[in-house]
């Protein structure tokens, strides 16, 4: 299903026949979709992908990519169960989670040969990145071409704003070194369509949060290869062709947790609002079944004897 199709499945839910006016609109229908997609993933794990991170000598913290939701692999059927791996070019072994609280209070920053724990937790976004456009961009369907001089900061999700017109938007993708590909929105006129991007326009992007990985204790060898299997956060939806890569036919529930959020804030709500979450929940847990017996359990386990 494309973006037009979500909007339009989306409005009807709402008895709305077009995305306009103060309640309804759509940067809104987006944000919820979205919304939808982050929790969808992480209580279905639909969505999977690995990073490879090569160790540097008595470094403990490292990026983890901007599109991780959270550690995939277990050791067994626990998800606190959680594990990474880390090969040394001969033997490989099994680095276990923690809470950061107690990687912090024990302190331990004596290197060793294999770290035996890890740890995950949020980094500080990357600076606001800020100038002007490079050239005039119309869109397509939604889709607009944002031109800075280096987008090697820049990723899918980020937050955009037209600071000359005071759009809105969002990051679809990094299309080249120095163009973006974005969704941009005039939140001042509810009612209006997609916006553009001109020659000479102020923007600001800033990028979205990031997590790191934290070692402990720290490796006292630079070159080894740790692999982190990961829920990936897919590239967001904001324009009519864009479509999340779910399997067909979990779309619904996407729509149902998006038509409960407007409905939620509705001020004249009632029990609606609880029965759509219910269908959304109960969606959810049928996907989440399907996906474990698709995959034979619940995530990725590791052999100890082998």
């Amino acid at each position: 299903m494309i973006g037009a199709e979500y909007l339009f499945r989306l409005h009807q839910a709402l008895n709305e026949s077009t995305p306009s006016g103060t309640w309804v609109d759509k940067k809104t229908s987006f944000d919820y979709l979205y919304e939808a997609v982050k929790d969808f993933c992480k209580e279905t794990k639909a969505l999977h992908s690995s990073q490879t991170i090569t160790t540097l000598a008595s470094t403990t913290s490292y990026d983890l990519n901007p599109d991780f939701l959270e550690i995939y692999s277990t050791k067994g059927f626990r998800d606190e169960d959680k594990v990474i791996k880390l090969y040394d070019g001969t033997n490989y072994y099994w680095p276990t989670w923690k809470p950061y609280a107690e990687t912090f209070y024990h302190n331990d920053s004596t290197d060793v040969a294999i770290p035996t724990n890890f740890s995950i937790i949020d980094s500080t976004p990357e600076t606001r990145l800020t100038g002007t456009a490079g050239a005039s961009s119309t869109n397509s369907g939604g889709e607009s071409t944002l031109t800075i001089s280096d987008t090697s900061s820049c990723y899918a999700g980020d937050m955009v704003m037209n600071t000359t017109n005071s759009y809105l938007g969002i990051v679809l993708n990094v299309a080249s070194s120095t163009t973006l590909t974005t969704a941009m929105f005039d939140v001042s006129d509810r009612s209006s369509s997609y916006a553009n991007w001109t020659s000479g326009d102020g923007y600001l992007i800033q990028p979205r949060s990031r997590f790191k990985l934290v070692l402990d204790p720290p490796p006292s060898t630079t070159g080894y290869t740790m692999t982190i299997p990961y829920l990936q956060l897919p590239p967001p939806v904001y324009s009519d062709y864009g479509s999340y890569s779910f399997a067909v036919g979990y779309e619904e529930a996407l729509i149902a947790y998006a038509t409960w959020k407007y409905k939620y804030r509705d001020t004249s709500r009632g029990n609606k609002e609880d029965n759509l979450f219910k269908v959304y929940d109960a969606m959810v847990r049928k996907a989440k079944n399907n996906f474990n017996v698709m995959t034979g359990r619940r995530s990725i386990q590791v052999s100890w004897k082998a």
